[in-house]
């Protein structure tokens, strides 16, 4: 009798064995069991795959930005003795 697990203590411990942004969703779901928590869990999963696959997509098209070049040729440093207080 010593193992006996409740459906709450499941309950936590499956939202607490979740990916960060997957635990997050699951907790907006607010799923009074597991299997609300795992339908939350998957949808949200399914929902961050698109997402990320949509964006690798989407930036391949986007300009590859080039290093910037640090020129300090025309910055002039502020004379601080003319502020006044």
């Amino acid at each position: 009798m010593g193992n006996l697990v409740t459906e709450g203590n499941a309950l936590f411990k499956f939202i607490e064995g979740l990916k960060p942004a997957i635990r997050k969703d699951v907790l907006l779901a607010q799923p009074t069991t597991i299997t609300d928590a795992e339908m939350a869990a998957e949808r949200s999963e399914v929902a961050n795959f698109y997402v990320s696959s949509k964006a690798r997509h989407l930036t391949r098209f986007l300009p590859r930005q080039q290093p910037r070049q640090h020129d300090n040729s025309g910055i002039v440093p502020m004379e601080l003795g003319i502020v006044s207080t």
